[in-house]
């Protein structure tokens, strides 16, 4: 609140919800116009710890007994919070009075301006900001300018009941480091009380990055999703995981919840599944918020989990005659072991062999073999011919191996 112009001695007491709270700063001046020295101060009071959210307030002020001033004007600054990650709001609190009335012997508008600058402003990501200006008295024509730039005046936000002026204007010509803010009395006698700059920044969701780090199916992976935040280290709230929509649970069905500790959630053991394997794979991490951080879904991450290994061996029958019966054997392993999953085809030169019905043959993989019993055609030229194995199975890979085998003229 600003005190007018009447005598130098700041006397008042200020009651919040009939709590008495103290004065957190005042400034005290004059003007020299002559013989009258034009006292007049400013006090600021913080009612943050007093002031109730939701209800109503009852904010009364009581002259001291060594208070000799009147009130002039007496305003409310109140913050809210916002959906953005991070806002500065900067208080010049001041108390200055500005004339060039006739009264005002001789100061003119190159004269009667009121500065603030504004120091270390940051402009980085820097997305909307706002200036507003509070003055007393301001019904006309006083300028307000902005790094040198007009940006309007205090006389188009007066109000005649209150007699004071709020300001506000959107800028775009903030710049990085030092911005000035000056008040310019053109021709009115005022007070300049506060002026607010407000800067808001880009939202920085935290970004996150998934690393499933994931060799084949069946495996026991991590997931690691790290939260990178241009505005410093997110080390509270909890992350769970979804597979294709699905979120992943323990072996009793519960929400797995991963705790977010120096900047990371890592999920370690986490089994590759049949359902993994999915074309357009996807893997999301959701971030539950806190009290001071919004909830909020990862981006999308596609994953690609390569289909295992299996290793072929033929181990049967690698010559028979024509017209006779024959056994084709293949081991079939991977790096644990034998497999029991897949089954295996077989070819002569290139051409898969086929049953008395003109069927394929297959022959299922059970405790790491795979074997069928093949009649030779009679017909069958005796020569060296290529044996060739095939395994097929929906987690392993395609995989092909040969052998020779040789065809024995049969007797006729």
């Amino acid at each position: 609140m600003c005190l007018t112009p009447y005598s130098k001695g700041l006397d008042f007491i200020v009651t919040v919800n009939d709590e008495e709270i103290s004065a957190k700063s005042d400034y005290v001046d004059e003007k020299g116009f002559g013989s009258w020295n034009y006292p007049y101060g400013l006090l600021v009071y913080n009612l943050t710890g007093v002031f109730k959210v939701n209800s109503e307030n009852s904010i009364v002020l009581t002259s001291g007994e060594s208070n000799n001033n009147g009130l002039y004007d007496t305003y409310l600054v109140v913050v809210y919070a916002n959906s953005t990650r991070r806002s500065t709001i900067i208080i010049s609190e001041d108390c200055d009075m500005l004339s060039t009335t006739s009264s005002s012997y001789g100061a003119t508008s190159d004269t009667a301006i009121n500065y603030a600058n504004y120091e270390n402003v940051d402009v980085k990501k820097l997305t909307s900001s706002e200036l507003i200006v509070i003055a007393g008295g301001s019904e006309d024509t006083v300028n307000v300018l902005f790094n040198v730039a007009d940006i309007g005046s205090l006389g188009t936000a007066y109000n005649n009941t209150s007699q004071l002026s709020i300001f506000t204007s959107d800028l775009y010509n903030v710049v990085s480091g030092t911005n000035n803010v000056a008040i310019q009395s053109v021709n009115d006698n005022l007070y300049a009380y506060n002026s607010i700059l407000v800067t808001n920044y880009k939202e920085d969701t935290p970004q996150i990055i998934i690393e499933p780090d994931v060799s084949e199916i069946e495996d026991s992976v991590t997931i690691k999703v790290y939260f990178v935040d241009e505005i410093g280290e997110i080390n509270e709230g909890k992350v769970i995981f979804r597979i294709n929509g699905k979120t992943l649970r323990d072996d009793k069905g519960n929400v797995i919840y991963v705790d977010v500790v120096d900047g990371a959630a890592i999920l370690p053991y986490v089994n590759v599944t049949r359902e993994w394997m999915k074309a357009n794979t996807i893997i999301q991490a959701i971030y539950t918020g806190t009290d001071t951080i919004e909830p909020f879904v990862s981006d999308i991450a596609n994953i690609t989990i390569p289909k295992k290994e299996a290793t072929l061996v033929i181990t049967g029958d690698l010559e028979g005659k024509a017209g006779e019966n024959v056994t084709l054997s293949v081991s079939v392993t991977d790096k644990n072991g034998n497999l029991d999953t897949g089954r295996v085809a077989f070819k002569l030169n290139g051409k898969i062999l086929k049953n008395s019905d003109g069927k394929v043959l297959y022959a299922d993989v059970r405790e790491g073999v795979a074997t069928v019993t093949y009649t030779i055609p009679a017909k069958t030229k005796a020569k060296p011919y290529t044996l060739t194995a095939v395994f097929a199975d929906n987690i392993y890979g395609r995989v092909e191996t040969t052998s020779d085998f040789v065809v024995i003229k049969g007797v006729n």
